[in-house]
């Protein structure tokens, strides 16, 4: 996810920033100001140690950023987590600069493995970890992921696919469904967008 971070940012919010391994990576990048926001109160601890400001509480209007405006927003693998992933776009709109914007990492729906279960195995099961993780509240394709971010007000710069799989036949129903098919290949899609 790096490499969706802007060169020029000097503000940067991790949001579901977990012990501050991203923010760590952000620092050894570029010079910035980097605020985390993480739920887990041992994660945030150990993220006290890397990153300049921590919010141990959930992402929402009530957290005071006390006026700070950031360059950059990453939501790493945190939307699907969320009970209302569009209030919280809609919340960082607020609290986002001039010219800056969001980055996500969503998991896939539409993933090779998920369909394969759906339609061969006809099992849709909880995982402890992956697309299919028993914490995840909210489940997206690309599609949908476009219309959350047109949902709270955003205008998508970049949405591709990331963490491309190997599998043999996701594929070759990729290559040969290009239109069907072309998303099933990546576990997540990275989206950058911007305030309209």
């Amino acid at each position: 996810m790096l490499r969706y971070l802007p060169s020029s940012a000097r503000t940067v919010l991790d949001v579901g920033c977990g012990a501050g391994a991203f923010g760590r990576c952000i620092l050894a990048r570029q010079k910035c100001y980097i605020v985390g926001v993480e739920e887990n109160s041992a994660a945030s601890v150990e993220a006290e140690r890397f990153l300049h400001k921590i919010y141990n509480c959930k992402f929402d209007e009530c957290v005071d950023f006390q006026g700070l405006k950031f360059d950059a927003i990453f939501f790493n693998d945190v939307l699907e987590h969320m009970i209302n992933p569009c209030a919280a776009l809609m919340f960082a709109k607020s609290i986002i600069a001039n010219n800056g914007v969001v980055v996500t990492s969503i998991p896939n729906m539409r993933h090779f493995s998920v369909l394969k279960e759906l339609f061969l195995k006809r099992n849709f099961e909880y995982r402890d970890a992956g697309i299919l993780d028993k914490t995840h509240l909210r489940f997206f394709t690309s599609m949908s992921m476009r219309r959350l971010f047109a949902d709270a007000g955003f205008e998508i710069v970049k949405h591709e696919g990331i963490n491309e799989v190997s599998d043999r036949s996701a594929r070759l129903l990729a290559n040969f469904f290009p239109k069907l098919f072309n998303d099933i290949v990546y576990l997540q899609f990275a989206t950058v967008a911007i305030c309209k």
